[in-house]
């Protein structure tokens, strides 16, 4: 795993502590998984992780759709909120970012969570 997967990883265990779900990150051909809580991974078989991997490049591609109709710039994130917990992408480049996902009850916001990986990746 790269140093900088471990640093994010770390970044966010020290902040989220044990409800951090998940830790990701992709580019337009490869997908990897950096970091997954054992509970989290007994509920996924790996072609379910592989189909939301593909959901999360088909979000991607309508990023700058997205950027036209709301004229607020560049989309930096998106945030999916779940009934047991939320979802952080963060675009990193162009086809390629992050996805963080942390347990409903955990007392961080979404904003919290992108500026933790800006300040690690970048």
């Amino acid at each position: 795993m790269p140093r900088t997967d471990d640093e994010l990883v770390d970044a966010l265990q020290e902040h989220v502590g044990d409800k951090l779900r998940v830790v990701g990150r992709h580019d337009a051909d490869s997908w990897a998984v950096s970091f997954m809580r054992d509970d989290v991974q007994a509920n996924y078989r790996s072609d379910e992780v592989d189909e939301i991997a593909g959901d999360l490049a088909l979000s991607e591609m309508g990023a700058t759709r997205q950027e036209d109709l709301y004229e607020l710039g560049s989309l930096r994130a998106t945030v999916r909120l779940f009934e047991d917990g939320f979802v952080v992408h963060v675009s990193t480049g162009e086809r390629s970012g992050r996805l963080i996902s942390i347990d409903d009850d955990a007392t961080v916001m979404g904003r919290d969570v992108v500026q933790i990986v800006r300040r690690v990746v970048e």
